[in-house]
């Protein structure tokens, strides 16, 4: 809490993931922030990265479909997202 009316949170999280002798290193951020007009209204803003390291293939090629979970290789890269957010929370009078 930096202020009565403004609250931040900063994180970080590594990851490390090692599959078929290639290595890859992830840090991802996240931050979130909380503007307060007193009893008026809150502004909130949010932004966080995601590693995902394994991939969903799915087959509904047969009579059964098939899920299956495929990790990630030198050839198929983990995937990698950015989340933004961003709202307000009026109060009534």
């Amino acid at each position: 809490q930096l202020a009565r009316w403004f609250h931040m949170n900063v994180a970080f999280r590594y990851q490390m993931y090692n599959t078929f002798g290639k290595t890859y290193n992830f840090v991802e951020p996240r931050l979130s922030t909380c503007f307060s007009a007193g009893t008026v209204f809150d502004f909130k803003m949010s932004y966080s990265k995601m590693n995902q390291t394994e991939h969903l293939i799915m087959s509904n090629m047969t009579d059964i479909p098939g899920n299956f979970w495929m990790p990630s290789t030198k050839k198929m890269k983990p995937m990698q997202a950015d989340q933004y957010s961003a709202g307000q929370t009026g109060y009534g009078t």
